[in-house]
């Protein structure tokens, strides 16, 4: 969306941020994000043409667009990590909200845009606002489309080993939510990457996760950094149906002889 005054503004505060990073690595990684918005927005309209009536294409398209923002202020910190710089979708949602756009969208439109903002980085959004949940979607589509740069160190502040910790292990296999914040190794990096498709919030979302064959990816992104560590992954990620077998395990064990299932 680069006509109207929404995108004339969204575009001076990357010129404004460029000018303000130098030529340095701030730079290298607004240049980054601007290919990634670009990409949330084409993942945005795939899930809105193919998950049925009711969506407002334009406030859609704009919450995509919007939603990193914040990151351009961020990179003068020289990270994209929240939690060692500023919260970016806050930062953004102030930004939005501070700008002088309210001649083009309603004060709804407003508060839905910005709420869309704020809450995209939270794993643990559940509210009615489905722009939110859109643009969520979108941005873990776009993120595992670009593998190889989500897995490219510079401005990440996770080590380059495979290792995935027990309680990463046991998160995945319990189908749990994995916390950015809590990720130290590019093994957990990529394997909460692989973890997304199953709290996605359409089901659109994990068809298109599926016939763009993202396991597949992220399988070989790690087999390409770890060789050596091929087994190990196969194990950590069959890890999710080995419980579920084991759990159907338990209940036959526990079946009595009236038929009563308990489990273990």
């Amino acid at each position: 969306m680069k006509s109207g005054k929404t995108g004339v503004w969204f575009w001076m505060v990357i010129d404004e941020y460029k000018k303000r990073a130098g030529c340095g690595s701030s730079l290298r990684m607004i240049e980054r994000k601007v290919v990634h918005v670009k990409r949330v927005v084409k993942w945005g309209k795939r899930i809105m043409k193919g998950g049925g009536k009711g969506w407002d294409t334009r406030l859609g398209e704009v919450v995509c667009l919007l939603h990193d923002v914040g990151r351009f202020p961020q990179s003068l910190y020289g990270t994209f990590n929240d939690g060692k710089s500023i919260n970016h979708a806050k930062v953004g949602r102030k930004m939005f909200m501070d700008s002088e756009l309210n001649d083009e969208w309603t004060k709804a439109e407003r508060k839905i845009i910005a709420e869309a903002i704020g809450e995209h980085n939270n794993i643990y959004y559940r509210d009615k606002n489905k722009y939110a949940k859109l643009v969520r979607d979108a941005d873990q589509l776009a993120i595992i489309e670009e593998t190889e740069e989500q897995t490219n160190l510079e401005g990440r502040e996770v080590s380059n080993s495979g290792k995935i910790r027990k309680s990463m292990k046991s998160r995945y296999e319990l189908g749990e939510l994995i916390d950015a914040l809590t990720v130290k190794t590019m093994g957990e990096r990529i394997l909460m990457f692989r973890s997304w498709k199953r709290r996605m919030n359409f089901e659109i979302s994990k068809i298109l996760y599926n016939r763009y064959k993202f396991d597949e990816k992220l399988d070989q992104r790690y087999f390409e950094l770890f060789p050596e560590r091929k087994g190990y992954w196969q194990a950590v990620t069959s890890g999710n149906q080995r419980l579920k077998t084991n759990l159907r395990a338990r209940v036959r064990k526990r079946t009595d002889t009236r038929g009563k299932t308990t489990l273990a």
